[in-house]
């Protein structure tokens, strides 16, 4: 039942309609949401940490709020894809290849180190069990965009880095995956 309550609480928050504009900072800029199946011909664009949200689905429970997954190899992307799967490690082909629009984004100041840190992040935080907390800094169980956010979150905290917004969504308990699309010094990467 509190599952229900909870579900319920989501729908309202976030509806089922697709996000056209988002704001970054003192900018405005436009989402372009591209098929899924033409951004596998440009994999080599794609880079080790790059967040690929996917959009929402009306007719799918599980994707009434979009998903969220992270590269984790040229390869491959890292998620938490629904109830009882827990983290997996998805191919990237395989993975963009639903009928679905993604967006790709990616931070400006993901460097070297930063790399490090956030793969070792990646490997600590794999091995919880898939569930939609209220508490986004919950790191014993996680749904897709609260991982996606909180890998950057953790890494960011560890390095002291001043460029990430460790106040997004301050308020909500929350992370979905469009409120990703909204993490400022993350850029989104040209998949045309």
């Amino acid at each position: 039942m509190k599952i229900l309550h909870i579900l319920f609480l989501l729908i309202l928050m976030s509806g089922c309609s697709n996000l056209k504009v988002v704001n970054s900072g003192e900018e405005t800029r436009k989402i372009q949401w591209l098929d899924g199946k033409k951004v596998i011909k440009k994999l080599n664009r794609l880079k080790v940490g790059d967040i690929v949200v996917k959009n929402k689905v009306a007719t799918s429970v599980t994707s009434w709020f979009g998903h969220a997954a992270v590269v984790i190899s040229p390869w491959s992307v890292g998620e938490y894809p629904m109830i009882g799967a827990g983290f997996v490690e998805a191919n990237i082909l395989e993975w963009l290849y639903e009928d679905r629009k993604v967006v790709v984004l990616r931070y400006k100041y993901f460097d070297k180190k930063f790399r490090n840190r956030f793969l070792n992040n990646v490997k600590r935080y794999s091995n919880r069990e898939y569930q939609i907390t209220t508490d986004k800094y919950n790191n014993r169980k996680f749904y897709c965009s609260q991982y996606v956010w909180y890998l950057y979150y953790e890494t960011a905290k560890e390095l002291k880095d001043k460029n990430f917004d460790y106040n997004l969504k301050k308020n909500d308990i929350f992370i979905f995956p469009y409120d990703l699309l909204d993490m400022p010094n993350f850029e989104i990467v040209d998949m045309r």
